[in-house]
């Protein structure tokens, strides 16, 4: 089912995570939540740049199917496929791929989140992962 390694799915979980939590931490005067908030705004900083090429280097390292997975699975955690969609997911996922693709993920707000979840949908856990290597 899955041939992108756990290992690379849960360090892009681990740090999509560091790389969304440089924002801005004031809440919405609207009560929103901030992940939520499409305004709001990235610390520039130079631990923020490596965590970013950190990132898109990871995903750059994937071969056509690793990234078409990742792809994939963040498009289960958003609910678009469900797992049992999972051939159709990666699939269309292929189909799409652009050379912009590694960028385009980590800019979508609550990638790392839409990741984890789809993982999760498929039945893995980045627990193990994260207890190990943090």
């Amino acid at each position: 089912m899955l041939s992108a390694s756990g290992d690379i799915v849960c360090f892009l979980v681990i740090k999509g995570r560091q790389f969304q939590a440089k924002t801005v931490n004031e809440l919405p005067e609207d009560g929103s939540d901030l992940p939520d908030d499409p305004s709001r705004v990235l610390v520039d900083s130079p631990a923020e740049d490596s965590v970013e090429q950190e990132l898109v280097d990871a995903i750059k390292s994937l071969n056509e199917r690793g990234l078409a997975e990742v792809v994939a699975l963040v498009r289960i955690g958003q609910g678009e496929y469900t797992p049992d969609e999972w051939d159709a997911a990666v699939e269309e996922a292929r189909q799409t791929l652009e050379p912009s693709t590694p960028r385009q993920l980590i800019a979508m707000p609550m990638f790392a989140a839409f990741l984890e979840e789809g993982y999760s949908q498929l039945g893995y856990s980045c627990a193990d992962w994260e207890a190990d290597h943090l």
